[in-house]
């Protein structure tokens, strides 16, 4: 194989020359077998110098890479789906609960608050006290 300093000056050296491949490469990351490309969107409607970065394995064969990042496209489909339906139901919940203490809250308001009046305290109930079953009254000290 080739140095790795050597491949460095190698893709500057393309990228000076306008080499169209080469002009693809942003940045060669060898420690860990992986380079990353500036690829363009072309999904982008708002600008027409719109770039995706995409790392890429030198590792994997260009069919092991598309379909790891195929994965990586389903795994976030489906976490971003699953995130939209767990919001949705939030929200629904949450509005549930406003409406149910809003509908508790108007009750509360349109029926009147009945006070109990104090009772009066008996002369015994200042010190411990009990009724027996015989219904006689014990009295303990304070």
């Amino acid at each position: 194989g080739m140095d790795w300093e050597a491949l460095n000056l190698l893709v500057e050296v393309e990228q000076k020359n306008q080499n169209p491949i080469a002009l693809l490469i942003k940045k060669l990351v060898l420690e860990q077998d992986e380079m990353i490309l500036s690829l363009p969107n072309t999904l982008s409607d708002n600008d027409e110098n719109a770039h995706i970065k995409v790392t890429i394995s030198l590792q994997e064969s260009a069919h092991g890479n598309a379909r790891k990042m195929f994965a990586k496209y389903r795994a976030f489909k489906e976490k971003s789906q699953k995130t939209l339906e767990a919001s949705t139901k939030a929200l629904q919940a949450a509005e549930a609960n406003a409406q149910r203490q809003l509908v508790d809250a108007q009750k509360k308001g349109k029926t009147p608050t009945l006070f109990q009046a104090a009772r009066k305290l008996q002369w015994f109930e200042k010190f411990h006290w009990f009724i027996t079953s015989d219904n006689y009254l014990v009295l303990g000290g304070r």
